[in-house]
């Protein structure tokens, strides 16, 4: 099972399903530590208890806005050029971001290389989040 998988290597393992329900109902039963919210379902973070938290935000309000309602952890995207995605906001984004809310936030989109993520790491960001960097080459 992915989640006692990732147990093992002291992960954080997190479910994305299309109704909030159902996420949090799966990731009490096979032990994920947390859910992923979208954005239409902000207000219904009061029914998620024990678990953590995970939004995908895309400009700064959104992070400011899942920060005030206890959101756990972000993502920001995309950072980078990604294909069938909006023009990325850049890593100079990031360099203007206010230090406070880069705490728990990961940049996302299109994520390729050592550089990209040095770069990540120097603009404070808790890490970062990839598909395409982890595939092989």
């Amino acid at each position: 099972m992915f989640s006692c998988y990732c147990k093992q290597y002291n992960i954080e393992s997190f479910i994305n399903l299309s109704h909030i329900d159902l996420s949090i109902k799966f990731a009490k039963e096979y032990h994920f530590e947390g859910v992923h919210i979208k954005s239409n379902q902000l207000n219904e973070t009061k029914k998620i208890t024990n678990l953590k938290t995970f939004y995908s935000a895309h400009q700064t309000q959104e992070i400011l806005q899942a920060y005030q309602i206890g959101i756990n952890f972000i993502t920001i995207s995309p950072i980078f050029a990604t294909p069938n995605k909006p023009k990325p906001l850049g890593i100079n984004y990031l360099q203007i971001l206010q230090e406070e809310l880069k705490k728990n936030l990961f940049a996302l989109g299109g994520i390729l290389t050592e550089k990209q993520i040095k770069s990540i790491k120097e603009n404070g960001l808790k890490g970062f989040a990839s598909i395409r960097y982890f595939l092989p080459k």
